[in-house]
């Protein structure tokens, strides 16, 4: 993980293959560090070229890190929302936005225009699921 970080701040980091990094935080990510598995969903799985590209997988490491990290929680909010690797859910995607939200992520303006553009019945589907504490 630590060599992974290191190439991605250094001298390589326009090197948009992100073959050395992305290995380096893929192999890192079956050790289940969590940190490892945000940055190898969004490097290697989600921004990878459109031919490369494995939506579902990244939702899938998303889905496992978004119980603690507010990277994860809005990568997942993003999916949901445009149904792009995994089934679209709008309320599952406000909820996981306003949890990452909360806890300081802050790429978030698209996903606060997504929200505010949900119908009253969603809205208020997405209030009980967080007084309830129910992640799914």
């Amino acid at each position: 993980m630590a060599l992974g970080t290191l190439y991605k701040g250094g001298p390589r980091r326009g090197d948009r293959t992100c073959t050395r990094r992305c290995n380096l935080f893929g192999l890192a990510a079956l050790a289940d560090l969590t940190d490892a598995e945000v940055e190898y969903a969004n490097r290697a799985l989600l921004t990878a070229t459109a031919s490369d590209a494995q939506p579902g997988g990244a939702a899938a490491l998303f889905q496992s890190g978004a119980e603690n990290n507010p990277v994860a929680q809005n990568r997942l909010a993003h999916i949901l929302a445009s149904g792009q690797g995994a089934p679209a859910d709008p309320v599952a995607a406000t909820k996981w936005h306003l949890i990452s939200k909360a806890r300081g992520e802050t790429r978030i303006i698209a996903l606060d225009d997504f929200v505010s553009k949900l119908d009253p019945e969603k809205r208020a589907r997405v209030k009980r699921r967080r007084r309830s504490g129910s992640m799914r």
